[in-house]
């Protein structure tokens, strides 16, 4: 999860542990950057917030689609209400990704659902990556 508000982290934390997801938070865009780079064991469903108070996470998603090793992480963007437009290569990266949004203030239920779809799809993509 990368989100830079701690009281976020720490309510999105509890209720995917809850569910029985392991948990990796991160504050900033390079910690999350550095982690997805680092950890090649298995995919992971990336929690992102949009908004951080050095940017937005634009650089990260075209990070994440142009280099192999990072697309096979899942992610659920979590943007504020008032972000109500995304770029053009946005737009682009989040339809060909399958890129779940759910606005802040989420419903705990949306996240949890954005969460499941995505680790749906890592199985999936899993299952077929070792045949």
């Amino acid at each position: 999860m990368i989100e830079d508000d701690e009281d976020i982290r720490l309510v999105l934390r509890n209720i995917l542990e809850e569910a029985g997801y392991r948990v990796t938070e991160a504050a900033t865009v390079r910690e999350a950057q550095a982690y997805l780079q680092r950890d090649t064991t298995l995919p992971s469903v990336a929690l992102l917030d949009y908004q951080f108070p050095s940017g937005h996470a634009g650089a990260l998603l075209r990070t994440i689609a142009a280099n192999a090793a990072l697309v096979r992480h899942c992610v659920v963007l979590l943007p504020d209400i008032r972000i109500s437009y995304f770029p053009p290569d946005e737009q682009r990266l989040i339809a060909a990704h399958c890129i779940d949004v759910v606005y802040k203030p989420f419903d705990i239920e949306d996240v949890l659902t954005a969460v499941t779809r995505a680790a749906k799809l890592l199985a999936i993509s899993m299952a077929f990556r070792s045949r």
